[in-house]
């Protein structure tokens, strides 16, 4: 299940959200203002944000642009929900990640953020990550520490993967789930832990503190100039 928040000033729009994306057995929030919306997002963090710009541009755009200014929010996808009028207009620096164009079915935004989250799970298509010794080998699927191979299971790669292309970045046990364990998995918060611990053995002593502990809140990957032993 994914916890969906939209925001819009259309409640058309928002009901239709919730009844389709509920039957689809997903938790869906359409906070009754901004000030609620945005507050809301920051405290739960939500898996998905949906942001309409088409009855009144302005408020969508604010919303948009205070949700992509705070770092705790970065592993966030936001898509915008548009009309063909809007498209030429569309403007990046606004910090969403993807749009639908209206009308579009409730599995449309559930395709976009399926796309966003393994883009962000395995960063730069085709690309090469690197931190230091570490090398992360998006598309041979390979990881290399001090130029010796690292034996890892795809999602302890995934995992390193995704916490190593947001260096600095604290996400909490459920995100992760979220993120880069498969859809639809029973898996609970307790797999992150062993994941964790397995990746930091693999990792050796010297370099283990490369994912560090945030007690009460989750894990983040550390760059090695920042690293505090």
């Amino acid at each position: 299940m994914l916890r969906i928040h939209v925001f819009g000033d259309r409640q058309s729009l928002l009901t239709a959200c919730r009844a389709s994306l509920g039957r689809l057995g997903h938790a869906t929030y359409t906070p009754p203002d901004l000030l609620s919306f945005l507050e809301a997002v920051y405290a739960a963090q939500p898996d998905l944000v949906v942001i309409d710009l088409v009855a009144y541009p302005p408020r969508g755009e604010q919303a948009c642009r205070e949700l992509s200014i705070d770092p705790r929010l970065m592993g966030v996808p936001k898509v915008l929900v548009v009309s063909d009028d809007q498209l030429s207009t569309l403007d990046p620096a606004l910090g969403f990640d993807d749009f639908v164009v209206e009308p579009f079915a409730p599995e449309a935004l559930l395709a976009r953020f399926r796309l966003l989250r393994h883009r962000q799970a395995h960063g730069p298509r085709g690309g090469l990550l690197t931190h230091g010794p570490l090398r992360l080998d998006l598309a041979a699927y390979r990881a290399d520490l001090a130029n010796e191979p690292l034996d890892l299971t795809p999602l302890e790669f995934e995992l390193l993967c995704f916490l190593a292309a947001h260096p600095g970045i604290v996400y909490s046990r459920e995100k992760l789930l979220s993120m880069v364990w498969p859809e639809g998995t029973q898996a609970g918060t307790r797999t992150i832990d062993v994941h964790v611990r397995r990746l930091r053995a693999k990792l050796g002593d010297d370099h283990d503190s490369l994912i560090q502990t945030v007690h009460g809140v989750g894990y983040r990957f550390v760059e090695l100039d920042d690293r505090r032993y």
